[in-house]
């Protein structure tokens, strides 16, 4: 049996929505934790030198502890999205299905062949 070519196929959404927006969803956590980092950053070096300048050797070590607990967070939150990014990039299987295809040689003879059409 011979299927039809102009007959309509119901195909999944490759990749599928949900997928895409788990991705969007992360890039945006991943946008927002930079950008945490950036600030803390900036706050630090800003809080650091002023107080480097005033001589406060107590406040330096004081800041350090705060930071260094945030960074850990920071790390912390970035496994988190690497670890769940192994589980929404896996592979997405095709709908693989196969059709006979029927070809004319040069000397009018004809050929039947399936293929496997994804």
């Amino acid at each position: 049996m011979v299927l039809d070519d102009t007959q309509l196929r119901i195909r999944g959404a490759n990749p599928p929505p949900e997928n895409i927006k788990e991705a969007e969803r992360r890039q945006r956590e991943l946008q927002t934790i930079n950008f945490v980092e950036y600030c803390l950053m900036g706050a630090a070096a800003i809080i650091g030198i002023t107080l480097a300048i005033a001589g406060s050797l107590l406040g330096l070590f004081i800041l350090a502890f705060p930071i260094g607990f945030a960074y850990l967070w920071i790390d912390s939150q970035r496994k988190y999205l690497d670890q769940r990014s192994h589980i929404t990039n896996l592979p997405i299987p095709l709908h693989a299905y196969n059709t006979e295809f029927t070809l004319i040689l040069a000397d009018n003879s004809t050929v039947k062949t399936t293929g496997v059409r994804l």
